[in-house]
């Protein structure tokens, strides 16, 4: 059986090359060449000589994503635009995951080290002294007084504080990895799905709504990785206007 971190990375995999394909195939009805075999397109329609017969291709192999954004301007400013969002977004929550997973490492092995220099019972409960003398296990149950006082302590024992403190650490480094992995694979997964939707694309409230999401639910670790948009995309940013485009 996967684990969820498996299952999250073959979601992450998955996605990835749901992003190169869609690039591949616009590069392809652009007749751009990437250094790369086409996929999408019949193989001659790179031939100088069947220019009438590429035009017609291209028409027949268009989706109703394509025809939508050669439609319509000012929906293809908007897709564009979120799409540009929802790649930047991508490259900063993967940055952002390796950071969150690096600190996740680091605060567990400083609570595997605690737990390591912590005094052991006899049936294996670690236990931890307070700043005020009381006894505590791992768990956070307090020994009683008598059980307390027939501990020998070693020197360097860390404290109830201290562990706990690692303890803490610990959590909120997982739940950071969390909420990351959440943000990746629920928010941005589904939103490459659905607009890279050739067949079914969203209408124009539908990418709004998408790009709002990306950015509302966007985690303070990811926003600290965002690149900022060139100059040149902030000019062009599109205006909202979420009528259904016409094809």
């Amino acid at each position: 059986m996967k684990t969820d971190d498996e299952r999250d990375l073959e979601l992450s995999q998955r996605f990835a090359r749901q992003a190169r394909d869609f690039d591949d195939l616009q590069h392809e009805l652009a007749d751009r060449d990437v250094g790369r075999r086409r996929r999408f397109l019949p193989g001659d329609a790179r031939n100088a000589e069947a220019t009438e017969k590429r035009r017609a291709e291209r028409v027949e192999a268009a989706t109703r994503l394509q025809l939508l954004l050669q439609s319509d301007p000012a929906y293809a400013a908007l897709y564009n635009d979120t799409m540009n969002l929802l790649g930047r977004a991508e490259t900063a929550t993967e940055t952002a995951l390796e950071k969150a997973q690096a600190a996740l490492q680091e605060a567990n092995q400083a609570l595997n080290e605690t737990l390591d220099r912590a005094v052991t019972l006899s049936d294996g409960r670690k236990v931890f002294r307070d700043a005020e003398g009381r006894v505590w296990t791992e768990d956070g149950n307090q020994l009683s007084v008598d059980a307390a006082a027939e501990i020998e302590w070693t020197p360097g024992a860390p404290g109830y504080e201290a562990y706990l403190a690692c303890k803490a650490a610990a959590e909120r480094a997982r739940t950071d990895v969390d909420e990351v992995r959440h943000y990746q694979v629920n928010v941005l997964g589904e939103a490459r799905e659905r607009l890279t939707d050739q067949d079914n694309p969203p209408d124009a409230k539908g990418v709004v709504e998408a790009r709002e999401r990306i950015r509302e639910e966007m985690p303070e670790s990811v926003q600290r990785e965002m690149p900022s948009p060139t100059v040149a995309e902030t000019a062009s940013r599109p205006s909202v206007d979420v009528s259904t485009p016409k094809l």
